[in-house]
């Protein structure tokens, strides 16, 4: 199963999201992350490990920038 989703690029969805919604795509990942954290490890399989890693990169790149709207 993490083979299939692996070559999917979720960031796209993340950001067409944020700018539809007018959400900070940071506040979309640490709900998403907040969210599926509470249901265990099993979610991760579930996501896949390419997403976990582009989704810890928009924190990192949000924390970096350190301003309210990041």
């Amino acid at each position: 199963m993490v083979a299939e989703y692996s070559g999917l690029d979720g960031l796209a969805t993340l950001e067409v999201l944020s700018r539809n919604k007018n959400i900070p795509i940071g506040a979309i990942v640490a709900f998403i992350v907040g969210h599926y954290s509470a249901s265990g490890s099993a979610v991760i399989l579930e996501i896949g490990p390419r997403v976990i890693g582009q989704m810890d990169s928009i924190v990192q790149n949000a924390e970096s920038t350190d301003t309210d709207e990041a």
